[in-house]
C-alpha cells in the first residue's frame, strides 16, 4: 500500500462518512485490502465492516462484489451508498428480469461501485457469465462464518464463492465476520481458499458492556425492576413471537412504554415500531433475534434476554447491542432452571424422522409444481401455513424439516423481506400536469411523486411510502388509498410494498425417497446444536470473568473486564478503580456517598450498577434503608 492510497482512504472517509481516522483494527484491515492481501477479519457487532470494504474499493476503483447472507440489511447499504451519492446496485430474487438485467449490464459496462448479491445468486448461470466480465478489484464476504460447515448458521451456497477465484485470480478476498470460533475461522480460510490470509482480530472485550446473569422464580417482577432502574433504551429478546407479544402487553400495563417486533408483522408494523423505538418515543423493543441487524443505535442502555439463547455466537452479538456510544451498558441474561429443560427438548425436536422430512420436502415441491429434475436455482415466496394445512404436518416439524435440508444443500431459507412499493406513470409529464390541475383530489400525492423521483412511462421506480407520506404530511394509509386509485383510473400502474420469506431450490428436485440425508451427519448436527447449548449453561455458571470467558471461547486471551457481575465481587486493584469502583468495594455505605460523587455521569453509573446489585443479592438495603450493605 502507497502513503498516496493512506492519505487517500483517509480523505475518502472524512469525505463521505465524516470521520477523522480509522478505528482500531479498521485500520489494519484497510491497509490489508489496499496491499491485496486476502483477509479473514473479525470485528464485534458495531465495530463498522462495511467501511472496512467500502473505503478500499474507492480507493481502488472497480467493482466490489459484496455477497451477504441478510437481504434487507442489503438493501439498507444500498440505499445508504446512494443517498452519500456512492453508485451501488444490489440484485434479489424481487427484481424482475429486466430490472436484473439492467443492474448487472450496468455493473459490467458503468460506473457502479458496489453490487450487493445473496450467496444464492451465485449459482444462477446468467449471473455467472456477467460476473466474468466485471471489473472487480474487491470481493466482499460478509456473515463468512455461513461458510463454516459446523458453525451456527451454515448456508450451502457460500461454498461456491471460491469458484470466483478461478475468473479473477488476482481480486482479493475480504472475508467479515463477527464471532468465529478457532476451528470455523480455520475453515473460513479453506473454504474460500484465501491466499497467504491475513487475520486480523478486533478486541472482543467491551470495557463499558457489563454482562451479568441473575436465576429468577419470577421473570417479569424481575423484568420490571431492571426496566424502571435504566433510563436509555433497552431491548429485550424472547424466543418466541407469542412471548415477545405477551410481554410487551405486560410491560404496557405495567406503564412502561414498549414496542414488539418479530418476523410475522407486516411491512408498516415493523417499520412504525422500529421508527419509534429509534427516536425514543418508546423505551423498550421487545423481539425476537428477527430484529437487531443492522440497527445502529448508540443509546441502549441494555439488552435483556428473557431465556438463555442457543448458543455463545448468537448472545455475543446480541447483547453487543448495547452501548455502542460508549456510555456504560449491560448485557443481561435471565434464566431458571427449566429453561434447561426446555432447550433439551427443543433439542429433540430439531432432529424429526427421514420420513416426515421427505413428506415436507414432497409436498414443498408440490406446491410449487416442480417436475423431478427441474427447479435448480429457482426462488419462490414461502407460505408457511399453506404448506402446513396442505401436509398436515404440524409447523414445529415442517421448519426443523426444511432446516435440515437446508443443512444437507437441497434448499435455502431466506429471511423475510420487505419490497418497497413500485410505480411506473402511464402518463407524460405533461399530460400528469393537466391531470393534477382538473383532479384536486390527487393534486398532493402527484406533486410529491414528481418532486420526489420524477416521472418515467419506461420505468419503473422504487418508492419510499412513509417518505412519500411525510413529504405529503399525511398518513401511509391514506397515500396507499390514493394509489390505488391511480392505479385504478390508470394513471400508473402501482405495486403496494410486501413482505415474504423465500425459498431457494439448491438442488434440482429429486424423488423424496431419493433424498440423501446422512444420519451421521444429523447425529452430529444434533450433537453440535447441544454442545452450542452446553456452552451457553456454562458461560451462565461460570465463576470466571464473563469477557474472559467469552473471548475463551472465541479462542482469545483477554484480561478481566472489571465491570461483570463476577468481576464486581472481586477483589481489585483500588489504585486503578474509578470513584464508582472504590465505592462497591466497601462492606457498606451510605446513600450520601453515592450522590456525593463528582459528575452526574458517575451517580448514573452508581445508581444503576446498584439496581443491579441488590437485584441478584449481592448487596442489600439496611432497616433504614440510607445504608446499603454486601452481603456476605
Amino acid at each position: 500500500m502507497t502513503f498516496a492510497q493512506v492519505n487517500r482512504a483517509k480523505e475518502i472517509l472524512h469525505k463521505y462518512w465524516g470521520y477523522s481516522d480509522f478505528r482500531i483494527p479498521q485500520d489494519s484491515i484497510v491497509h490489508s485490502v489496499l496491499s491485496d492481501h486476502d483477509t479473514l477479519a473479525l470485528l464485534p457487532t458495531g465495530g463498522g465492516k462495511s467501511i472496512c470494504y467500502q473505503v478500499p474499493t474507492l480507493v481502488k476503483g472497480g467493482l466490489c462484489l459484496v455477497i451477504s447472507p441478510l437481504t434487507a440489511l442489503m438493501q439498507d447499504q444500498v440505499d445508504d451508498l446512494n443517498s452519500r451519492g456512492i453508485k451501488a446496485k444490489m440484485v434479489s430474487s424481487y427484481m424482475k428480469k429486466r430490472e436484473v438485467d439492467w443492474a448487472l449490464n450496468e455493473c459490467v459496462f458503468g460506473d457502479v461501485s458496489f453490487l450487493y448479491v445473496s450467496p444464492e445468486r451465485l449459482l444462477n448461470k446468467v449471473f455467472q457469465l456477467h460476473l466474468q466480465k466485471m471489473p472487480l478489484s474487491l470481493i466482499a464476504v460478509d456473515e463468512a462464518h455461513c461458510i463454516a460447515q459446523w458453525g451456527h448458521d451454515f448456508r450451502p451456497a457460500y461454498l461456491e464463492i471460491a469458484q470466483i477465484k478461478s475468473w479473477h485470480p488476482k481480486v482479493p478476498i475480504l472475508a467479515l465476520t463477527a464471532t468465529a470460533t478457532r476451528d470455523v475461522k480455520q475453515e473460513i480460510v479453506e473454504r474460500l481458499q484465501l491466499n497467504s490470509c491475513e487475520i486480523i482480530e478486533g478486541e472482543l472485550t467491551r470495557v463499558n458492556l457489563a454482562y451479568g446473569v441473575i436465576e429468577s422464580q419470577d421473570k417479569s417482577t424481575q423484568l420490571l425492576k431492571w426496566v424502571k432502574g435504566f433510563k436509555g433504551s433497552l431491548i429485550l429478546y424472547a424466543q418466541s413471537r407469542l412471548r415477545v407479544e405477551e410481554i410487551c402487553r405486560w410491560l404496557v400495563s405495567q406503564g412502561i412504554s414498549a414496542k414488539y417486533y418479530h418476523a410475522g408483522l407486516g411491512v408498516i408494523e415493523k417499520r412504525e415500531s422500529t421508527e419509534q423505538w429509534m427516536s425514543n418515543e418508546v423505551q423498550v423493543m421487545v423481539a425476537t433475534n428477527a430484529f437487531g441487524m443492522g440497527i445502529n443505535k448508540p443509546d441502549v442502555q441494555a439488552v435483556v434476554h428473557w431465556e438463555p439463547p442457543a448458543n455463545p455466537e448468537a448472545y455475543f452479538q446480541e447483547a453487543g447491542r448495547a452501548g455502542r456510544g460508549g456510555q456504560r451498558a449491560y448485557g443481561l441474561l435471565m434464566f431458571h432452571a427449566s429453561d434447561k429443560l426446555e432447550v433439551d427438548k427443543k433439542i429433540a425436536e430439531q432432529y424429526p424422522e427421514r420420513e416426515i422430512i421427505q413428506r415436507v420436502y414432497q409436498y414443498l415441491a408440490d406446491g410449487y409444481q416442480l417436475p423431478i429434475g427441474e427447479g435448480q436455482g429457482e426462488i419462490f415466496a414461502m407460505q408457511w401455513q399453506e404448506l402446513a394445512q396442505r401436509s398436515g404436518i404440524p409447523q414445529k416439524q415442517i421448519f426443523a424439516s426444511l432446516n435440515i435440508l437446508q443443512s444437507c444443500g437441497f434448499i435455502q431459507l431466506n429471511e423475510s423481506f420487505s419490497h418497497p412499493s413500485i410505480i411506473r406513470f402511464l402518463l407524460s409529464h405533461e399530460q400528469l400536469v393537466v391531470f393534477k390541475d382538473k383532479n384536486l383530489r390527487y393534486r398532493n400525492v402527484v406533486d410529491a411523486l414528481l418532486r420526489m423521483y420524477g416521472v418515467s412511462d419506461i420505468q419503473e421506480i422504487r418508492i419510499d411510502e412513509w417518505q412519500v407520506a411525510k413529504q405529503m404530511k399525511t398518513s401511509q394509509a391514506l397515500l396507499k388509498e390514493k394509489l390505488v386509485a391511480l392505479n385504478e383510473m390508470k394513471i400508473c400502474d402501482y405495486t403496494p410494498q410486501f413482505e415474504s420469506p423465500t425459498v431457494t431450490f439448491i438442488l434440482a428436485r429429486v424423488h423424496p425417497s431419493s433424498l440423501i440425508i446422512p444420519q451421521e451427519k444429523l447425529e452430529k448436527l444434533r450433537i453440535r446444536d447441544a454442545q452450542k447449548w452446553e456452552a451457553i449453561w456454562n458461560y451462565i455458571n461460570t465463576t470466571d470473568c464473563r469477557s474472559v470467558w467469552m473471548n475463551r471461547y472465541f479462542g482469545n486471551v483477554s484480561d478481566t473486564c472489571g465491570v461483570c457481575d463476577r468481576c464486581t465481587t472481586a477483589s481489585r486493584d483500588l489504585k486503578k478503580l474509578s470513584a464508582v469502583d472504590e465505592l462497591f468495594l466497601k462492606e457498606e455505605f451510605h446513600i450520601s456517598h453515592l450522590e456525593s460523587l463528582s459528575t452526574a455521569e458517575m451517580r448514573d453509573e452508581a445508581w444503576s450498577r446498584l439496581r443491579l446489585l441488590l437485584d441478584e443479592g449481592i448487596w442489600m438495603e439496611k432497616a433504614d434503608g440510607n445504608w446499603i450493605k454486601k452481603k456476605k
